[in-house]
């Protein structure tokens, strides 16, 4: 859908450059932001922020710079920095004329008071994406400080968007209950499913790296991913089946507020042999998945799930917590369990790991009425929300 010519959609990327110069393989909402990029690199232009100032960064220098963000390498950080330091010398003479419309996809710099204010004075209106309310709702997973603050971005967004696009109607349905339960006012809300952060590869062309059966989790390592149900189930495995384990393969770095978690993972010397940490480029990540008997999706609570349908898009098999958000987006498909059911997961697991597993085969046999969110169904939703704006 073409927007109006007077319309000019801007994107905030300093949060994104930040996580290319830590050197992180693309996840979660970085993810999200990459393909914002590459669905609107044509026409849209970035903003930077540099010492709590923005910066509208001229076309041509954006055009660049998402060209070579979109490769995700590392060794291009510095030639995207002075690109940025270019822009913004000349976006000094940038005035905006025409009507701005932000999107922003991340909470980064919301927490300096001047940041709505500044893009009010620029007569920028900002569309902000809302991927979860954890920190408000699961307060137990989050640091004090940062659900405090996650909670002012939120009433923040509230009140100076024009609009808001939730990743999930699960996730639309929290802001809504949200609003209401503490007497707030809410600009217009959307839906639009997320697709997955990378295209499918002929992986299963090429040897597995693991060659006895594996699970993946694919997943940083907080608590709310639930990953020490999983090393306690492992440790069983190895105390019943012995060499004949499958292995646990965990994709995602470590973090530090889950101490049992990672005593568990250095420790315990059942695990040690058949739990294998690894961090995976896009590529890596997929060859893994590709091969899996199962992504197991433990979770206490999520707002989306991109694994669960990046791994049912490729046709792998998903144990996952019965949530809602899951049965919105995936609806019968996976094999589902409460997360505090370690027996239940257990049972699971080694029946999944049986050669011809018929629970195995009977979703393999589901996984053909999948239907695969798409990006050009998410655009489409977000373009008619713009043109209605």
């Amino acid at each position: 859908m073409a927007l109006d010519p007077m319309n000019h959609l801007l994107i905030d990327v300093t949060f994104l450059i930040n996580e290319l110069k830590r050197k992180r393989p693309p996840h979660g909402i970085p993810r999200v932001i990459l393909a914002y990029l590459l669905h609107y690199q044509d026409t849209i232009q970035l903003i930077y922020r540099l010492r709590r100032r923005i910066f509208i960064l001229p076309k041509a220098h954006s055009q660049t710079i998402i060209k070579r963000v979109l490769l995700w390498d590392h060794r291009l950080y510095k030639e995207i920095i002075l690109l940025i330091i270019k822009g913004i010398f000349k976006a000094e003479k940038s005035t905006p004329k025409e009507r701005y419309f932000l999107l922003k996809i991340d909470q980064n710099g919301m927490k300096y008071s001047n940041y709505f204010s500044q893009l009010h004075h620029m007569g920028i209106k900002t569309l902000v994406m809302l991927h979860d309310l954890f920190p408000i709702t699961y307060p137990e997973y989050s640091d004090p400080n940062y659900a405090i603050q996650f909670e002012h971005n939120i009433q923040l967004s509230l009140k100076n968007a024009v609009g808001i696009i939730c990743v999930s109607k699960s996730t639309q349905n929290s802001v809504t209950q949200y609003v209401h339960s503490n007497n707030l006012t809410c600009p217009p809300t959307i839906a639009a499913s997320l697709a997955p952060g990378f295209q499918p590869r002929a992986s299963l062309q090429i040897p597995p790296i693991i060659k006895s059966p594996y699970f993946v989790i694919i997943s940083t390592i907080v608590t709310r991913k639930n990953h020490l149900l999983l090393l306690h189930i492992w440790r069983k495995l190895v105390d019943k089946l012995g060499e004949k384990t499958p292995k646990l393969v965990i994709i995602g770095k470590r973090s530090s507020e889950c101490t049992s978690t990672l005593a568990m993972l250095d420790r315990c010397q059942q695990v040690r042999q058949y739990v294998i940490e690894v961090t995976a480029t896009d590529q890596e990540l997929h060859h893994y998945l590709a091969h899996a008997t199962a992504l197991l999706f433990p979770t206490f609570a999520e707002g989306y799930g991109l694994p669960l349908i990046e791994a049912l898009g490729i046709n792998v098999p998903v144990l996952s917590s019965n949530l809602a958000i899951f049965r919105e987006i995936a609806q019968d498909i996976p094999d589902y369990l409460d997360p505090i059911d370690g027996v239940g997961w257990m049972q699971m697991i080694m029946d999944y790991a049986q050669e011809n597993s018929p629970r195995r085969e009977a979703q393999l046999q589901r996984l053909a009425q999948f239907k695969m969110p798409t990006w050009e169904e998410h655009f489409n939703k977000v373009d008619s929300f713009l043109k209605q704006l």
